[in-house]
């Protein structure tokens, strides 16, 4: 080094942080630690360093760890960072508990469980998250904090063909199919209920509006065929629950297929379903995941979404409400109002069913609403 320094603290207020880190990963903070008697601590720093990936943050909070850095020498920026990490740290161990199993690599997200699998972690806790596991590593996994496991398979499964255990985990079935018990324990099955061929047919030729052979009435007679569709999932965190309101609220993740009358329906609205604190743990623990469902009405031109409903194993059919972000009333709306009439209006002034209709303008316009 350059300069003689005498004590972390002094580099760290010569350097800052980042000049600290840059020492550090070219081996000179190693060899100052060394020329100042401190082996021991270099040998700890040397064992963390052994980690495949670590993020500065990280190894500012393992230099504070070793060296009792005063809070004094740390920016509020970093303070905080600091701060997101230990709560991490703490759901952590929240899931797997202060001794945790050393053999089992704990995942909170998808990203997480793919760096797992890629250091080629053998028993992995799946916490708190949605994911979804390869088949091709045989992996034991062990789910904390009501994780949940979706499996998009469109064929009949047995996990033990792939060397998969799984044990305290939900799996949700995107597709009816059938999955063997061998390796499962203690795992809950939820199904989505798809969308019959019928059904979707008849939404498509409604999609396309009135034909010019038939009158409004005769169309509003076809569109009393259409039965709900399913339109997309929904996975609770419990952070959305507001326990004074007695409110679930709810971000769907929504089919790609019917992206354009959701979007047209939820643009600028919170979306909830009324639950009480008993009934809203149970759905939480024992069905967080579910599929959510669109019905539809018309103008007699058209068709487009009047409400939004969720079908509970325990509890039924509960019916969305929301309210409009951008209004200043205190309102809630539910069933019939015309939701997406927005779509509707600009229809209207271009009229589809005129043979001067112009779609690309059309499309540009919707693309506004987008």
């Amino acid at each position: 080094m350059e300069k003689m320094y005498f004590s972390i603290e002094e580099m760290i207020i010569d350097k800052g942080w980042d000049g600290l880190i840059d020492t550090i990963r070219t081996g000179k903070f190693s060899e100052w630690l060394e020329e100042k008697g401190l082996s021991y601590e270099n040998k700890i720093l040397e064992q963390f360093f052994k980690q495949e990936d670590f993020s500065d943050i990280e190894l500012i909070m393992k230099i504070c760890d070793i060296f009792s850095i005063d809070k004094a020498y740390l920016s509020s920026d970093i303070v905080q960072e600091i701060a997101l990490e230990l709560n991490k740290t703490r759901r952590m161990l929240n899931y797997v508990g202060v001794q945790k199993n050393a053999d089992f690599c704990p995942v909170e997200n998808q990203r997480d469980l793919m760096k797992a699998l890629a250091k080629d972690a053998e028993n992995i806790y799946l916490c708190n998250g949605d994911f979804r596991i390869p088949l091709n590593k045989s992996v034991n996994y062990i789910g904390k904090g009501n994780a949940v496991v979706t499996v998009s398979s469109r064929e009949d499964i047995n996990f033990a063909d792939y060397g998969i255990c799984l044990k305290d985990v939900t799996l949700f079935l995107q597709h009816d199919i059938n999955v063997a018990e061998d390796n499962l324990n203690n795992v809950t099955i939820l199904r989505n209920e798809e969308n019959s061929v019928g059904n979707l047919q008849i939404f498509y030729n409604l999609s396309l509006g009135r034909t010019f052979f038939e009158t409004k009435e005769d169309f509003k007679r076809r569109v009393k065929d259409l039965l709900k569709i399913n339109v997309g999932t929904v996975f609770l965190h419990d952070y959305d629950y507001e326990i004074d309101k007695e409110k679930y609220k709810i971000n769907p993740n929504w089919d790609i297929r019917f992206l354009d009358y959701v979007t047209i329906f939820s643009a600028n609205r919170k979306m909830w379903f009324t639950a009480d604190a008993k009934m809203a743990e149970d759905i939480y623990k024992n069905q967080r995941k579910f599929s959510i469902y669109a019905w539809f009405d018309t103008d007699g031109n058209k068709i487009f979404i009047t409400k939004l409903t969720i079908e509970l194993q325990k509890y039924g059919e509960i019916e969305i409400l929301f309210k409009d972000i951008e209004t200043a009333t205190d309102g809630i709306s539910s069933g019939y109002s015309g939701y997406g009439i927005g779509l509707i209006d600009i229809a209207e002034e271009y009229d589809m069913i005129d043979s001067d209709f112009d779609e690309s303008s059309f499309w540009k316009k919707v693309k506004g609403i987008f």
